[in-house]
C-alpha cells in the first residue's frame, strides 16, 4: 500500500530536485565535481571547490559571468522550449485585442 507524501515532503523534495538540476548545471559547466550525500552538501561542496578555483588564479569576475550567462541562457532556451510546445499542442492560443494592433497569448 502506498503511503501518502505530505505537503512539507513534496515541497522538500521538489527543492531537492531543483537544487539537483543546479548542481548538473554548474558541473557541466566548469567541470568541477561535487561530493556529499545530500543535495546541500553537494552544492555547498561546490561552492568551496568554485571559491578554490578563484583563489588559485584567473579572472574570478569572467569566469563567474561566463556560468551565470551560461546557466541563465540554458534557463531560456528550456522556458522557450516548454512555451512553444505548449502553443504547438494548442494549450496556449493567440487572440487579437479588440480594436488594437497586437495579438495576445491566452491559455486555458
Amino acid at each position: 500500500m502506498q503511503s501518502k507524501k505530505s505537503l512539507n515532503q513534496l515541497l522538500k523534495e521538489a527543492r531537492s530536485e531543483s537544487m539537483n538540476k543546479w548542481i548538473g548545471i554548474i558541473q557541466d559547466e566548469t567541470e568541477i565535481l561535487s561530493a556529499g550525500e545530500t543535495p546541500t552538501e553537494k552544492m555547498t561542496d561546490l561552492i568551496k571547490q568554485i571559491k578554490l578555483v578563484i583563489d588559485l588564479g584567473g579572472n574570478p569576475d569572467e569566469s563567474i559571468n561566463d556560468l551565470i550567462q551560461s546557466t541563465f541562457n540554458q534557463g531560456i532556451q528550456s522556458g522557450f522550449a516548454k512555451a512553444l510546445s505548449k502553443f504547438h499542442n494548442g494549450s496556449i492560443t493567440t487572440r487579437k485585442k479588440p480594436n488594437e494592433d497586437f495579438w495576445i497569448l491566452h491559455s486555458y
